[in-house]
């Protein structure tokens, strides 16, 4: 089985990116951040993102109700 991999043009980048819209909309950065999670070049990014998503979702949702 050939596995390839995609090329980012920088890591850092991408996680900026995927915190800005973790912060934006919780939901986006939940995908993107589940997304990188499955690439294993960017799994450290995924997790830094998905932490700050389920820690602003949870905030959003303890302010709603």
């Amino acid at each position: 089985m050939n596995s390839e991999f995609i090329v980012f043009p920088s890591s850092k980048s991408l996680l900026i990116v995927g915190l800005i819209s973790a912060i934006l909309a919780p939901i986006v950065g939940l995908i993107l951040g589940l997304y990188f999670l499955k690439r294993p070049q960017l799994n450290k990014e995924g997790r830094s993102i998905l932490l700050v998503a389920v820690l602003w979702l949870t905030f959003i949702f303890i302010i709603a109700f």
